[in-house]
């Protein structure tokens, strides 16, 4: 079965290790037969900050079509670097704008949100120079933030989240074998 399937590229640089991940993802997932469309966030043009907490205001063009990709996109796997413990603030500006009261979660009358994208998983990639011994201790918060505050409050499940590194000393065998375990990843979404 087919599936409809949103790449996010949350990393800043295109030439990253990051890219070369999500590119070998993407080939495992066409090589199947699925549907795939890449949302690079460092190609949009929005303002950063998301001073729309404090009113209402119209999104940007790249930012309504991002929403309307994500509505498209039964599946969505999330990609970027570990900086200090978290994501990229691009890709925190990007998520803080984009997903919206009435788009990705509506306050109930009783103060409980209700997230309005359930029915979606995603997975999500990460790249990092942690060395694996103080990866649990330092990267928890970043799994937490996406599971519980930011894509599971709004309804999306995460099927999987792995981070791979550390990147400074792997070797180029290393990296290869990641590359593969990619384009496999990409064939059984």
């Amino acid at each position: 079965m087919t599936k409809s399937i949103l790449v996010i590229q949350g990393h800043p640089d295109q030439e990253s290790f990051n890219e070369a991940l999500m590119d070998s993802y993407v080939q495992g997932a066409r090589s199947v037969g699925h549907e795939v469309r890449i949302l690079a966030v460092r190609d949009l043009s929005f303002e950063l900050v998301a001073h729309h907490y404090a009113k209402e205001r119209e999104l940007e063009p790249d930012l309504r079509q991002a929403q309307e990709l994500m509505s498209w996109g039964k599946h969505w796997v999330l990609f970027y670097p570990i900086w200090w413990g978290g994501m990229p603030a691009l890709l925190k500006g990007f998520l803080d704008r984009v997903l919206t009261a009435d788009f990705a979660l509506r306050y109930q009358e009783n103060g409980v949100p209700l997230g309005l994208l359930k029915g979606r998983t995603c997975e999500i990639y990460n790249t990092s120079d942690t060395p694996p011994i103080a990866q649990w201790w330092y990267l928890q918060g970043n799994k937490a933030q996406l599971k519980r505050n930011i894509l599971g409050l709004c309804g999306v499940k995460i099927k999987r989240h792995q981070t791979f590194g550390p990147l400074f000393n792997s070797t180029l065998e290393k990296r290869q074998d990641w590359l593969q375990q990619m384009v496999g990843r990409g064939r059984v979404v």
